[in-house]
């Protein structure tokens, strides 16, 4: 998973037209966050809020596949197709056990990319773009 969240990074630096301060705040918030998202959406589903928990998939799938994370992508997205199906249950377990997995092993990923960025002194820190 780390050529692909190298392969992010690139693609979303340039995107920003060099501004790696930028990418850097988004892969920061995106590993900051998410662990604690594949929590949220175990959460949801266990107290029966399809609605939060489809906030959350959505979420997570659309950041991950931004930030080149594409297993959690895929498992967040299996979720979202998955829950609410009748006699889905053990799917849904299964499925949701192996997101908080993933999510941890692409926190790590995360932190291992951002330790191997260095900042861009040229760039100003209060960088809109």
């Amino acid at each position: 998973m780390s050529e692909d969240l190298a392969l992010a990074w690139a693609s979303l630096t340039d995107d920003l037209a060099g501004d790696t301060v930028a990418a850097r705040r988004f892969f920061t918030t995106y590993g900051a966050l998410l662990v604690e998202r594949a929590q949220a959406a175990t959460d949801a589903l266990e107290r029966g809020d399809a609605e939060a928990a489809r906030a959350t998939l959505l979420t997570l799938t659309c950041t991950s596949a931004m930030a080149g994370a594409h297993r959690v992508r895929a498992l967040a997205a299996g979720l979202l197709e998955t829950a609410g199906r009748p006699g889905s249950g053990a799917d849904v377990s299964r499925g949701l056990a192996a997101l908080r997995r993933a999510a941890r092993e692409a926190q790590s990923d995360v932190d291992r990319l951002l330790d191997g960025q260095a900042a861009d002194p040229g760039q100003p820190t209060a960088s809109n773009r």
